[in-house]
C-alpha cells in the first residue's frame, strides 16, 4: 500500500491492519485458523457461498426476462 505509512505496521494494531487489508477485497484473507483447518464459522460460510456460486450456474437462465431487465 503505497499511500499508507509504515508506522501503522510499527505500531502493531493487527485488528486495524486486518480491517483494512479485508475492506478493499471480497477476498477471504486472514480469517485464521483452528489447528490445520478453518474455523467452523469460517468453514461454513465458505461452503455456502460455493453452494450458492453452483445454484447459480446451474439455474436456468430466462432471456426474455435478463434482456427485458437490462433494456
Amino acid at each position: 500500500m503505497p499511500d499508507e505509512p509504515d508506522d501503522l505496521l510499527a505500531s502493531a494494531n493487527w485488528s486495524e491492519i486486518v480491517r483494512r487489508i479485508r475492506s478493499r477485497t471480497p477476498a477471504r484473507l486472514l480469517v485464521g485458523r483452528a489447528g490445520a483447518a478453518y474455523r467452523t464459522n469460517t468453514q461454513l460460510d465458505l461452503r455456502e457461498a460455493h453452494a450458492a456460486a453452483r445454484d447459480a450456474v446451474r439455474d436456468e437462465l430466462d432471456l426474455e426476462t435478463t434482456l427485458a431487465r437490462i433494456l
